[in-house]
């Protein structure tokens, strides 16, 4: 493990809600995979100044390349996030993440 990335992500995905027994059964949230990283307090004051994107978000996650996508909940510290951003540079994801209203 890199010592920068001393933090865990949950990526969690949602499972298709489906019929049982003539009533409807809302999907769930369940791990998909989990991955190392550095995760950071972040604003929108913050992301402008240093990207010039007006990206509203709690945390910054710095990452290896992984499969990570714009609308994907993560789980950090017991608190879900909704990924609005992700940066790809060469070798590390830069990933802008807002509260996720639900979790």
């Amino acid at each position: 493990m890199n010592w920068f990335y001393d933090k865990s992500i949950t990526v969690l995905e949602e499972t298709n809600g489906h019929l049982y027994h003539g009533s409807w059964v809302e999907g769930e949230l369940s791990q998909k995979e989990q991955f190392s990283c550095d995760v950071q307090p972040a604003n929108r004051e913050q992301i402008y100044k240093d990207y010039g994107y007006y990206i509203d978000c709690s945390i910054r996650i710095f990452c290896d390349l992984v499969d990570l996508r714009i609308g994907n909940i993560v789980e950090y510290a017991g608190q879900r996030y909704k990924v609005v951003k992700v940066i790809q540079w060469d070798d590390y994801l830069d990933v802008f993440a807002e509260d996720y209203p639900n979790g």
